[in-house]
């Protein structure tokens, strides 16, 4: 953890004179560092002492990524290279925070019903946009979209939904064929 104010040293004095007070003070420089970190936690501080209290204000996430299971299927989710394993259930969310930084900071996520963990590819959840990741055990195969989108320009919602959904908002009616392609690979960006 990083101090946001360096430890410095300070020579003061204080005198008084004539009915007056006079003060010296004298310091060496004094280092500031501010981070996304420390953003994040003044700016959420914040809205909690504005908050506290009222009733009618939103719950506040602390976290940085919001996960949102999306699918009807329970999901368990974790870092990759670490053993942390999430249970998610269908239609519930998840406040994550990275199990640690010194690892790849990246996801990966596999069905909880399907009895075995069968690992997804890993995934960012920096980067803005939708991605797709196809699971394959026993001859299912499963496909899960994963959205990630601004929250606020500290913090990110990454939704896992299972679906796709077609919508048409043309004046005359069209006709919609899916047609299966292979040799597509297990993943692809759908931006």
């Amino acid at each position: 953890m990083q101090p946001l104010i360096e430890s410095f040293d300070v020579i003061g004095s204080v005198g008084i004179k004539q009915n007056k007070i006079e003060t010296y003070l004298q310091s060496e420089p004094v280092f500031v560092r501010i981070a996304q970190s420390t953003v994040h936690t003044l700016n959420t501080a914040l809205q909690s002492w504005t908050n506290n209290g009222k009733t009618d204000k939103e719950e506040l996430l602390f976290n940085y990524y919001v996960i949102c299971n999306d699918t009807q299927e329970t999901l368990r989710l974790g870092q990759v290279a670490t053993d942390e394993a999430i249970v998610l259930e269908s239609r519930k969310m998840h406040a994550y925070s990275w199990r640690t930084h010194k690892l790849k900071q990246q996801l990966h996520v596999c069905i909880e019903g399907w009895g075995n963990w069968k690992w997804s590819d890993a995934f960012s959840i920096d980067q803005v946009g939708t991605t797709v990741h196809t699971l394959q055990h026993k001859g299912k195969n499963a496909t899960l979209f994963v959205k990630v989108k601004n929250l606020s320009a500290l913090q990110k919602q990454i939704i896992i939904s299972g679906e796709l959904y077609f919508a048409s908002r043309l004046t005359k009616d069209i006709e919609v064929q899916l047609v299966k392609v292979a040799n597509l690979g297990d993943r692809k960006s759908v931006v």
